[in-house]
């Protein structure tokens, strides 16, 4: 017995001790976590979340990842001519300025 434990002494020092006992600290939540988590949040999301939101806005959600992407194409577009139309504004109201105050002088 006291072989083993000569082993053991030498093989688990305080350092490599204290290094196993933080490695499963760390990583035994982690892995609980991991373990168990695993598709809760689509359990949630149907149960809950779903039925929170108003049947039309249920109904008129896409169903295909191809409606998704149009859907973001859409978006995307609208935002970039949202952002081209302010920039013609400000770049009017510039001009207009501009011109006021060459015709002031």
């Amino acid at each position: 017995m006291s072989i083993f434990r000569a082993q053991f002494n030498r093989m688990f020092a305080r350092g490599n001790l204290e290094l196993v006992r933080f490695t499963f600290y760390l990583l035994f939540p982690i892995g609980f976590m991991y373990y168990f988590g695993i598709g809760l949040e689509e359990d949630i999301e149907k149960q809950y979340i779903a039925q929170m939101k108003r049947e039309d806005e249920r109904k008129n959600l896409p169903q295909t990842d191809e409606e998704w992407a149009r859907l973001l194409v859409q978006a995307r577009e609208a935002k970039l001519q949202n952002l081209k139309n302010q920039i013609m504004t400000q770049e009017l109201r510039n001009r207009r300025a501009s011109t006021s105050d060459s015709q002031s002088t």
